[in-house]
This record gives C-alpha cells, structure tokens and sequence, in this order.
C-alpha cells in the first residue's frame, strides 16, 4: 500500500560479489495498474572482513646485524573490495629476548637488541604476527626469521693442554694434536702456527691438522731437560686466536749404562768367619728415575773364592776364610760390574784390605792430671787420658761411667757443673778402655777439688726510707763461704747511723734522723783477697697527714718512766683503724697490735714488767696519722 521496498533474505547480499540488484514493480489506483518499471538496487561496501596475515612467509637476518637493520617487511591480505589500510601491526609471540621490533604502521621487522641476535644460542625465530584493518584484527600468523651464521668469534687454542713422548723419540715422531674451539658453529681451523717457547727449535705443528711432531731429536734428553713449552695460533679462516702454551713432557728411559763407583776401599779383619760382610759397593746411573741394580758379579782378582757379591744388593761378603791371610795377601783388588736391568756396566776395581788381627787388651789407663779448682767453669779440662797396649798402631776409645759430675770430650776429662770445695773435695770416676779390636780394661781415678778463696756476699737488701724522728733500723746480713774471716766496714754513713756488726754474718745498722734529705750509706764486707759493696741510699721524711691544728685528735702515753703498766689513751682518736707497735732501740719489734672501730673512751693497758729497764719506743699509726714515743722501763 506504501511502495516501501525491505530486505527479506539478506543471506546473498554481498558487496564483494554483487554490487547491485534490479527490481522491477507495477502499482495499481485501483482501477488501472502501471507498466512494470525497473528499480536499481546498489549495495556499499562495508569493512566487514578481517585481514589475513600471508602465510609461510620467511626472513633472513645475520648474527652480527646491527640495531634498526631491517629483516622484512610482512605481507596481508584482506576480502573486503575497499582498498584496505592496514594498522597496529603487532609481534605476539616467539620474540625471544626482544631481539626484534615491527613497525605498526607498515609491517616491517627490524633488530631491536642486537647483543641478542646470536646464531649459536638461536637460529631461527617464529614470530606470532596480527594485524589491523581498522576494524578487525587478523588471527595470528607465524612469521619465520632465520638467522645466518656470520664468522665474528675468534678461536682459541685449548688451555693447559700438555703431551708425553719418550726421551729417545725419533725425528718426526708424533707428539699429540692440539685442540682448539670457536664460538661459531661448523669451523674449520686452519693455518695452525708456532709462536715461540722453549721447544720451538725441536718441534713443529702441522698447519692444517695441528699435530705437533719432533724435528730435532738433538737435544731431547730427560736428564737435562723433563719438559719443553711450545708456544701456538690457530685460524678459523678469518680470525686468529691469541698464542697459547702447550707442555710437552720428556719421559725418562733407561738408556744410561750404570757406572760402579770408583776408588771404592774396604776392609776386613783377617780372623773373619764366613758370611762376614765385607761391605755394600755402590753404583750410580745417569738415567734420572730411580734404578734398581741387579746382577752384581765378581768378574776378576778373587783369588782363592774368598769372596762372594750379593747380585741384587752387591754386598761382598767373606764367603771361604781358608785362605784369608793377613800374612799372605795384604789386599784384593777386585772387579766388578752390575746390571740396571737393560745395561751392564763396565767393570771396576774394588779394593779390599786386610786387617791383622788384634791379640793383646789394653793393660793400663794413665790420667795427666787429677785436680781441678773449684769455681771452674763448665767444660775446664781436667786432664787427658792415654792407655797402654802391647799392639802397636792401636788406636783406643774412652768411655766414662756416668756420674752427673764429668764427661768425655775426645781423650779429655771436662767438668759437667761448677764445684764447690765446701760441698765436695773429691770425685771417683771409671774409666774404660777399648782397642780397636774391642778388648777393654778399666780402671778408677780420684779427681780432687782444689779449695779457692771466694768473695764475701751481701744476702739483705737495705732499708731506704726514715721518718724524722722515728728509729731507723736496718738488720744487715752478709755471708763469707771460706770463713777465713769476714770484716764490715763503714765507708760512708750520716751522723745519725750507727753500725754494729754482731760477728756472726749478721750487722744492725740503727738511728734516729734529725732533719729530712737523702743519705748515703757504702758498706764494705772483705777478707784477706776479695772484698764486695752494698750502697744504697736512705730517704728521711717528715710525717704528714697529722691534725695537729683542730685538736680533735689526743694521745696520752703514761706513766713514763713505767715500772709495770703502760696506759695509751685513745679517747679523742676519731679514726676507725689504730696501730700500736713497741720496737727496742735497736728496732726489734717487741709486740705490735691492730684495733679496730675506735670510738668513744677507749684506754689501752699493756704489762711491759717482763720488759728489761732501758729505753723504748712506742708507734702509734692511723690513716693520716704516726707519733713515736721514747718509753723509759725502769
């Protein structure tokens, strides 16, 4: 009724094949109906296919490409009729490390981080690889990238590579082949070159194959030199590597005949029983690894068969003493060679003496001296000792008993310690003698002491400090070990010091100072030879720290003259510890007390009636605080 044409079945409409329909229609008023008139139908492109990535497609790149290098540029295709732009071309997938950017408006793959790009870690990339047409975006596509194999890593010679060839190897005799890695995959070494070291004379390496072989055998010897450097390059065909030292080791051979020692001389006595060992000849070799000797013969000059040689350890012993006569044949020379298992040497000549027997034992002992003074210091000769003996040309071995006391140097007696004529006067010792043969005889000797006069000895050390008014004493002791008669003197003394010297090894020396200063003292102990000092010097002081100002502190000491009991008044001392000390004139202490917590009235009573009458002196001591008083017992 309207004219209004719609879509019933849009299942054909598509641009891409059909860009427009006819339709022809009639219209009617109901009376009359139209002709039939043809209407155009044009259908418009829509966007309505998504671009499809073009399969299989492959780039090359090589390893060493630089950043921004292009790869390619990747190819698409889209249904829709409309001239397609394409955009947001993305990489989706298999970009391993980056290694690869896309520009995602063209479509182009080019390196993105080339430090990456490395044929031997990756050889090829498969990248996922969408794009847009504006509208849609294509499913993912894989994009192959090849990678080329480029010749940029530098050989290098196999480090620490070392070979063995035997000492006695011939010219042009193999070596070993050297060995070498590339960073690149499938080289190919070539132009293998010797660049020094100390085998580049001897030794030569082939240029293709590396094989190292002798040239000059001259001078290859184990004994003079165990190993050879050898200094070599290698090529991959572009790069050459850094030099690189190969070790060649010489290995020892046995090529070196032994030599039996020269001017080898033994002896045996001519009364030896058989099986008595001669000695042990000795032989060397040049070869450097040890040898083992064998086969030791007797070639010649062993008359009679008196001896015979160990083959393996060439030890001679006595093997038929029949004929072994002093007074026959004197000596033997005889010859002989040993084997190092492969060379024999040449012969040589060992010499064997004869010994004449010794038949008589020493018969005495005689000592050239038997005194030694004391005081002598350790080592002093004593004397020498010889022996007697009916054989002649004997020689003879001292042996001492052990005593502690003295000892054997040689033929000499020596002291073994300092002797003191007061402890010992005299020593017994053993003496033995042997022959050369081992006959022995023995025999004792007294060694005196000889008495020396020594020097006097101070054994006390001094009294240095006084106070002002206090008794000094000082009990001196002194020693004189010959006791041949001690004297002190008073060299230098002050005024005040008296000295007594009691005779017995025992000297006071007491006083009351008079006034501060220092005083020397030099006493003298001598005897008829020696004499020794004692000097030192005597500190006098004032006493300090008494509170002679407030008055709070008060001492009385009485009676004085006292006949029975001495009171000591403490009954204004405030301090806590209190000293109270009674001394003789000649300073021998007589009693002295400690009282503690002194406080209040405190009155002390000492009985002084067993106390002989004379003078005294009372010390009263405190922390801060010493008074003396003379006490009179009558």
């Amino acid at each position: 009724s309207s004219g209004a044409i719609t879509v019933t079945d849009n299942s054909g409409i598509d641009y891409e094949t059909t860009t427009s329909y006819t339709y022809t229609v009639t219209v009617s008023d109901g009376t009359n109906t139209s002709a039939a008139e043809t209407i155009t139908i044009n259908i418009t492109d829509v966007n309505d296919v998504a671009p499809i990535v073009t399969a299989s497609q492959t780039f090359t790149i090589d390893e060493d490409a630089s950043n921004a290098t292009s790869v390619g540029t990747v190819l698409v295709t889209d249904g829709d009729a409309t001239a397609t732009t394409f955009s947001s071309w993305t990489i989706t997938a298999g970009n391993t490390n980056s290694v690869f950017a896309m520009n995602s408006s063209t479509g182009e793959i080019t390196v993105n981080d080339a430090n990456e790009l490395d044929y031997e870690s990756i050889t090829s990339y498969s990248l996922s690889i969408t794009v847009s047409d504006g509208v849609n975006t294509s499913a993912a596509e894989t994009v192959t990238v090849d990678v080329n194999a480029i010749n940029d890593n530098t050989p290098v010679v196999t480090a620490s590579q070392s070979f063995d060839i035997a000492e006695n190897i011939a010219n042009s005799g193999a070596v070993g082949t050297v060995l070498a890695t590339d960073g690149d995959a499938g080289t190919s070494f070539s132009s293998w070159t010797e660049t020094g070291g100390t085998g580049a004379s001897i030794f030569e390496i082939n240029a293709s194959s590396g094989a190292i072989t002798v040239t000059d055998n001259s001078g290859i010897d184990y004994e003079t030199t165990t190993s050879y450097t050898y200094t070599v390059t290698v090529s991959d065909g572009i790069n050459t590597s850094a030099s690189e030292t190969i070790t060649i080791n010489i290995t020892d051979v046995n090529d070196v005949a032994p030599i039996v020692t020269a001017s080898q001389t033994f002896t045996i006595d001519e009364d030896a029983s058989n099986t008595t060992s001669v000695g042990t000849v000795l032989a060397t070799d040049g070869d450097a690894t040890a040898t083992v000797f064998s086969s030791w013969t007797i070639t010649a000059g062993n008359t009679d068969g008196i001896f015979a040689v160990n083959s393996t350890s060439g030890e001679i012993t006595v093997t038929d003493n029949t004929n072994l006569d002093y007074e026959t044949t004197t000596s033997y020379s005889l010859a002989v060679t040993v084997s190092d298992g492969t060379n024999t040497s040449s012969a040589e000549i060992v010499i064997i003496n004869i010994n004449d027997s010794n038949e008589n034992a020493p018969t005495a002992i005689q000592l050239s001296n038997t005194t030694i003074a004391e005081n002598s210091a350790i080592g002093t000769e004593v004397g020498i000792l010889t022996a007697s003996d009916a054989d002649v040309n004997e020689t003879f071995t001292f042996n001492l008993a052990e005593n502690g006391y003295f000892e054997l140097d040689g033929d000499r007696i020596v002291s073994k310690e300092i002797f003191n004529y007061e402890d010992y006067i005299s020593y017994s010792l053993k003496v033995t003698v042997t022959d050369q043969g081992g006959l022995s005889y023995n025999d004792r000797f007294t060694i005196h002491i000889e008495n020396q006069n020594e020097t006097p000895e101070f054994l006390s050390e001094p009294v240095v400090q006084a106070t002002v008014g206090d008794m000094y004493v000082y009990n001196m002791k002194y020693e004189d070990v010959d006791e041949d008669g001690c004297i002190i003197s008073v060299i230098e003394k002050p005024n005040w010091l008296s000295v007594e010297d009691h005779g017995n090894g025992s000297c006071t020396l007491s006083g009351i100072p008079t006034e501060t200063g220092n005083f020397n003292v030099i006493l003298e102990a001598s005897d008829d030879e020696f004499s020794v000092k004692q000097e030192f010097e005597i500190t006098v002081e004032t006493v300090t720290g008494i509170d002679d100002v407030s008055g709070k502190l008060s001492v009385r000491v009485y009676p004085n003259p006292v006949i029975h009991e001495l009171h000591i008044d403490l009954s204004d001392f405030r301090n806590d510890e209190t000293t109270i000390s009674l001394f003789s004139m000649t300073g021998s202490l007589i009693f002295k007390e400690e009282h503690k917590n002194i406080g209040g009235e405190v009155r002390i009573i000492k009985s002084v009636q067993q106390l002989r009458s004379g003078a005294y002196f009372l010390v009263i001591e405190s922390e801060g605080y010493r008074k003396s008083y003379k006490i009179v017992k009558q």
